[in-house]
């Protein structure tokens, strides 16, 4: 895996994961949701292209799906965390 990837697949989305559990306030909450929304529609364009011009998706698909599991996972922690709060 080179670097490019690795920032695509991994930092990014451990980044954007922080800010989702450690930001409370809303409207940080929703400029966040957004933001996973694009990242999630600039890696699937991306995977697209790639698929389009013949390269291999073994990469990419590898990735798109750790991406997903980092900030889906820290999105159930999130979930947790608030619902421990409300006891």
């Amino acid at each position: 895996m080179d670097i490019s990837s690795a920032v695509t697949y991994i930092i990014l989305p451990i980044v954007l994961s922080c800010f989702m559990l450690f930001y409370n306030n809303s409207k940080t909450q929703a400029n966040l949701l957004i933001t996973k929304g694009v990242f999630y529609y600039i890696l699937a364009f991306v995977t697209v292209i790639n698929a389009m011009n013949g390269e291999l998706l073994k990469e990419n698909v590898a990735g798109f799906t750790t991406a997903i599991a980092i900030v889906e996972g820290s999105t159930a922690i999130k979930n947790a965390m608030q619902e421990y709060k409300k006891r």
